[in-house]
């Protein structure tokens, strides 16, 4: 099983860095925190990354298409892989572990699986803070910084991570995605841990229970998602 992390913050970054981790680390090209590649969530991230490859200094690095980038079939994949032929990609969210394991087999391709992390659900050109507190581009503070609003409706609760650079807010499942007791679902695949609002003790913790050859002790229910790996959108 190879394992691959996916951070948003140095201070994720530096987390796996200190706790030892292994595998491979991949992050968004506009954060650059990368040790092996980078994922695409649009065609212009995209674009950004073939062109770098065909730099003499940058061919090495690794692209991944991410959950954003339409890859539910495998007329979608062989798209990809024409213009990408070494392109991998990170498992569609939306589709179970059998039409994932039946997709994989069909395009002849494997999937990076995430066994860890808050869902993205959607993203908006409301922006949390501006509407409910304060602007900050208005306020003139940091527009790189990462902060997390917490929100609950009727149907559960989210996180909001206002990306104020581009005035744009990204919604997260509060409740994590969590397979770390299903690791033998996975023992031929890549596997992703997917970080966004974690911080440097929840990142540790989240290693410890991967390294573990046994848990101990399984979050509650009400705390973990399995997302619609056993479950489809139907």
């Amino acid at each position: 099983m190879e394992v691959i992390a996916r951070v948003k913050t140095k201070d994720q970054f530096d987390a796996l860095k200190e706790s030892g981790f292994k595998g491979d680390i991949i992050s968004s090209v506009k954060s650059g925190l990368a040790t092996c590649g980078f994922f695409a969530d649009n065609f212009d991230e995209l674009a950004i990354l073939i062109e770098e490859k065909k730099k003499s200094e940058m061919r090495d690095f690794r692209i991944f298409a991410g959950e954003l980038l339409y890859s539910y079939n495998k007329e979608a994949i062989n798209f990809f892989k024409e213009l990408v032929p070494q392109i991998e990609f990170i498992a569609p969210s939306e589709l179970t572990l059998d039409e994932l394991k039946k997709l994989e087999k069909n395009a002849d391709i494997k999937f990076a699986y995430k066994i860890y992390g808050h869902q993205l659900l959607m993203i908006t050109n409301q922006c949390f803070k501006k509407n409910y507190f304060k602007c900050e581009k208005e306020a003139g503070r940091n527009l790189n910084s990462q902060e997390f609003i917490k929100f609950k409706n009727e149907s559960g609760s989210y996180l909001a991570l206002n990306e104020c650079s581009e005035c744009k807010t990204r919604i997260y499942n509060a409740v994590p995605l969590y397979m770390l007791d299903k690791l033998d679902e996975f023992s031929d695949s890549k596997v992703l841990l997917d970080f966004t609002v974690e911080t440097k003790e929840e990142i540790k913790n989240v290693l410890k229970d991967f390294n573990s050859e046994t848990l101990k002790t399984l979050p509650k229910a009400e705390e973990i998602s399995r997302g619609h790996y056993y479950k489809g959108i139907d």
